[in-house]
């Protein structure tokens, strides 16, 4: 495809010390999901697929809402660099605009409202940003459009050194019958978490018949995959 062809919108921003995220997609096939390099004077230093759930793209009604991408670079990797940047690999298009490491990073929740995980069975956990912190708030998991749970954030975890609450839902056991189930987690206001939807399979034995799957090299820390 050649590079008028692929009308690529992107974006890429520096989030804090160590973190940069941003967002890519082409308004032919919001779908198409890219494998983005990021550099450092040049040198590629790390390996991400722009393929996460990016609340201000959803938001926006921007692309297929699932084409951001967020990653740590090795401390190393930019101790003495002057610029990084994004490019689309194997075709070697820039996303957004090359940064300055000698300027302060701009302060980001690329979480939006929140994030969630599923790490076994029927429970999924998360925390919320620092801009849905009020204990009020309520967290709750649709499955076919129905609410079948909801939580308050009354726990507490430390995210990337910053204390935030977090909440942990259970499905109803009635789920746990082997099928792959898609659960959306939102605030009960309606803004989907970062990780929703969540795909997960639960059996009535537990994690007997299940696999943990590494996590593919580049893509941002998180819980382990588990698959059936």
């Amino acid at each position: 495809m050649s590079k008028k062809g692929r009308n690529l919108r992107g974006g890429f921003r520096r989030c804090g010390e160590l973190l940069f995220s941003g967002y890519v997609y082409t308004t032919e096939d919001p779908s198409r999901k890219f494998v983005v390099e990021m550099l450092v004077d040049g040198h590629v230093v790390k390996i991400v697929r722009a393929a996460d759930y990016d609340h201000e793209l959803a938001r926006a009604g921007e692309g297929d809402g699932c084409n951001g991408f967020s990653v740590f670079l090795p401390r190393s990797a930019i101790a003495d660099g002057m610029i990084v940047e994004a490019r689309i690999a194997n075709l070697g298009d820039r996303v957004g605009v090359p940064l300055e490491l000698t300027r302060p990073s701009v302060p980001h929740d690329v979480d939006g409202p929140g994030r969630v995980y599923w790490r076994s069975g029927l429970r999924l956990t998360g925390f919320l940003s620092q801009a849905a912190q009020h204990p009020s708030r309520t967290v709750v998991a649709l499955i076919d459009d129905e609410i079948v749970a909801r939580a308050a954030p009354t726990g507490w975890t430390h995210v990337e050194g910053r204390p935030l609450r977090s909440f942990a839902l259970d499905l109803p056991a009635r789920f746990a019958d082997g099928k792959v189930k898609h659960v959306i987690v939102r605030m009960a206001e309606g803004e989907d978490l970062a990780g929703s939807p969540v795909a997960l399979v639960a059996f009535d034995d537990g994690l007997g018949r299940m696999k943990i799957i590494p996590r593919p090299s580049g893509e941002r820390a998180g819980p382990p995959i588990i698959a059936n």
